[in-house]
């Protein structure tokens, strides 16, 4: 018999910690606790530490490229590498490994954009219609990174044909979480 409270605990952390952001767990080799970002969130991201968000765009963008961003990164890239997954929903869309950069940059195959963004080329279908279920994972597999600010991840959409101009970040950002 299970006495009241005890368990109960731990399988409501798990299913939380799932449910939280798009459902899948991070893969690392320690349990993962999620914690939401809600507030200004300045920390170092370490072997196995898996930072993501959410993310919607509005129908009727024409962007060819989609950039996101893990926050206002500050330190340790050249010498970590992480891996980074973009999804719509459950569907793996594409992954940059052995990253060394707090922004990936995703691109539709006819995209003009220049080949010093080094994107990788993605199904954008639902990215330019606007409705893709968005999440980006970036998961540290070597070293650590400092990053100021997790609370200003975010992603952006541009035009490859218009490098200059990025517009304003007509994404919804939501559910950003670090798990660990």
């Amino acid at each position: 018999m299970m006495v009241p409270g005890r368990g109960m605990v731990p399988a409501l952390m798990m299913a939380f910690s799932i449910g939280a952001c798009g459902g899948s767990t991070p893969t690392s080799p320690r349990s993962p606790v999620c914690l939401p970002i809600v507030a200004p969130t300045s920390t170092s991201l370490h072997e196995g530490d898996l930072f993501r968000f959410r993310f919607s765009i509005p129908a009727g963008t024409d962007a060819d490229a989609l950039l996101t961003y893990l926050g206002e990164a500050s330190g340790g890239f050249r010498v970590s590498a992480m891996t980074v997954r973009l999804f719509d929903g459950a569907d793996l869309l594409g992954t940059l490994d052995n990253y060394q950069d707090g922004i990936a940059v995703w691109k539709s195959n006819d995209s003009r954009l220049s080949a010093a963004y080094h994107a990788l080329v993605v199904d954008f279908s639902t990215i330019a219609n606007g409705t893709i279920d968005g999440r980006v994972e970036f998961t540290v597999t070597r070293g650590a990174v400092s990053v100021d600010r997790l609370d200003l991840a975010t992603a952006e959409v541009m035009h490859g044909n218009d490098e200059v101009v990025i517009g304003p970040p007509v994404i919804l950002a939501r559910d950003r979480e670090l798990c660990r």
